[in-house]
């Protein structure tokens, strides 16, 4: 048996919360905005456990990342929306 670092731990979770409660009938489905935020962080995730599993370009992927978020890019969290 192998140990999860807590972060993963509560990651899986809240997936697990999320997809279970989407799929029950009667409650409603997610948004478009709720969708890009999970298609944003789960292609983040993916591309960080890609560059995991090849160990030199871990750190390629890591500044490219650093690189992309300090040009300004938007990302959920600093992304304007229309009131």
């Amino acid at each position: 048996m192998f140990t999860l670092r807590n972060e993963v731990v509560s990651c899986v979770q809240a997936c697990e919360r999320l997809i279970s409660s989407a799929m029950m009938q009667g409650n409603p489905q997610l948004t478009v905005e709720e969708c890009e935020i999970i298609e944003y962080y789960a292609g983040k995730l993916l591309k960080l456990a890609q560059a995991s599993t090849f160990d030199g370009l871990q750190q390629l992927d890591m500044l490219s990342a650093l690189a992309h978020h300090e040009s300004g890019a938007a990302t959920p969290s600093t992304r304007q929306t229309s009131p």
